[in-house]
C-alpha cells in the first residue's frame, strides 16, 4: 500500500467526462490497481517498487486522487506518493 497525498497548494484539475462517471458511483473506502508482469530477471521488492513509483510519477491520472470541495463537488487533485509497503491479497487458485 502506498499512500497519496494531496499537494496542499496545486489548484484542483479538471474531471474528465470517465473520472465524474467514476466516482458518480459514491464514495467507497479506498480504491486499489492489479497489476501483472513478468519479468526477464529476478528484482527485489524495492527495486519494483521503485519502478512503479516511476511510472505513478510519469502518469498524470495516476498521481491525483478525488475529494470533495467545501460545496460538496466532487474535484480531482494532484498528489504526491508516499512511502509504502507491499501487501499480499488472497486469492483464488481457480475461478
Amino acid at each position: 500500500m502506498f499512500p497519496a497525498e494531496v499537494l496542499p497548494d496545486a489548484e484542483p484539475l479538471t474531471l474528465s467526462f470517465d473520472q465524474g462517471r467514476h466516482v458518480a458511483e459514491g464514495d467507497r473506502p479506498g480504491s486499489w490497481m492489479a497489476i501483472s508482469f513478468r519479468l526477464r530477471t529476478p528484482a527485489a521488492p524495492d527495486e519494483i517498487a521503485d519502478a512503479w513509483a516511476t511510472v505513478v510519477d510519469r502518469h498524470g491520472t495516476l498521481s491525483t486522487v478525488f475529494d470533495r470541495g467545501e460545496d460538496g463537488t466532487v474535484r480531482v487533485r494532484p498528489a504526491r506518493l508516499g512511502v509504502g509497503r507491499w501487501v499480499t491479497h488472497p486469492a483464488p487458485l481457480s475461478v
